[in-house]
């Protein structure tokens, strides 16, 4: 009989919460933690103010979070201290980066007239 470690999974999802901008989109963040600790990450919009952040992650752990973000704005995405971490970020369902280790990553959401 074979035994099998689950990591846990963190689901702190906005996406329950009503929005009052009938025009926002999720924005998907699928992240994974090392055994290293202390991962935070920061999302902020066009004007370098903070728009949601996370810190003090537990090591070795899954996390899925889902945030309303404004069209037509730029966001920039970083994630610190997450080791050899992985995540993804999605954006009205395409993939809008993925990496493995500290990045920052910049995003617009457009759409369409």
């Amino acid at each position: 009989m074979s035994s099998q470690t689950t990591k846990p999974t963190a689901d702190r999802s906005s996406a329950s919460i009503e929005c009052e901008d009938s025009n926002a989109k999720i924005f998907k963040l699928m992240l994974n933690t090392d055994a290293s600790a202390n991962t935070s990450w920061t999302l902020c919009n066009n004007s370098d103010n903070i728009f949601q952040s996370s810190s003090s992650l537990d090591s070795d752990a899954d996390y899925v979070e889902r945030i309303f973000v404004s069209p037509n704005n730029s966001y920039r995405f970083e994630v610190h201290n997450i080791g050899e971490g992985c995540y993804k970020g999605y954006l009205r369902g395409t993939l809008m980066f993925e990496s493995c280790g500290d990045g920052v990553h910049d995003f617009t959401l457009n759409l369409p007239r």
